[in-house]
């Protein structure tokens, strides 16, 4: 990350939302960094779901877009997805995502874009926890537009991209939920992803700890993950 970024961001949404709303932003993320800290692993195992995916069709005014480069996104579409955020961090972070591989998910409702997120080869990532093969994909940074929540639109999608992904071959598909997320806690149990592991940053140091558990936090670790806490240096 550039090392302005985080200074142009906080900018770019004094300019968007005025000062008062920027000072209360600035509490919620310091309060989120010190005791919402935590982070819940969670994995689904795509072997054998094609036959299942028909299960997972989208609604008939529902259709996904995949976009590889940043040229396909259109113009009203990146309008509207960067006018909740600082459009020069933004277009960079999109660039960069896509030239290391990642894949943009555009999910539309009779035409309207309603919601957006990412799969990223395992192998691609700097840091993970997890022992990912070269097959696995990670899901990241998920977001349904204001208007369109409440409606279980984020567990439907990820639930179709999910099934694609395996009628294409991949093996597992892993996915980060913050504590504080109460929306991407709410609609995990209604996707394929199981608990593996619970991550906690500690606060001023660029580590965190992670603890690998079952789905119901059973004494023995998940089949291909390692007992016990692991330390990983960020």
């Amino acid at each position: 990350m550039p090392l302005f970024d985080p200074v142009l961001r906080l900018v770019g949404y004094y300019q968007r939302n005025g000062l008062f709303a920027t000072c209360r932003r600035a509490g919620e993320l310091s309060w989120r960094a010190v005791f919402l800290n935590t982070r819940i692993l969670v994995c689904s195992d795509l072997r054998g779901m094609e036959a299942a995916q028909s299960k997972w069709a989208l609604p008939d005014s529902m259709a996904i877009e995949r976009v590889s480069e940043f040229g396909q996104i259109r113009g009203q579409d990146w309008q509207k997805i960067a006018s909740t955020r600082t459009v020069a961090v933004c277009r960079r972070a999109f660039f960069a995502r896509l030239k290391r591989g990642a894949t943009m998910w555009l999910l539309r409702k009779d035409r309207d874009l309603v919601a957006y997120g990412w799969t990223i080869p395992c192998m691609s990532l700097e840091r993970r926890y997890y022992p990912a093969g070269d097959n696995d994909v990670h899901f990241f940074e998920f977001l349904v537009f204001p208007e369109h929540r409440g409606l279980q639109i984020l567990s439907l999608m990820i639930n179709h991209i999910v099934h694609t992904l395996a009628a294409e071959g991949k093996t597992r598909a892993f996915h980060e939920i913050a504590q504080w997320n109460e929306a991407s806690m709410n609609s995990r149990p209604r996707t394929t992803f199981q608990p593996i592991g619970i991550s906690k940053k500690r606060l001023f140091r660029r580590r965190e700890l992670v603890r690998w558990i079952g789905a119901e936090e059973s004494s023995a670790p998940p089949v291909g993950f390692p007992a016990g806490a692991v330390t990983k240096e960020g």
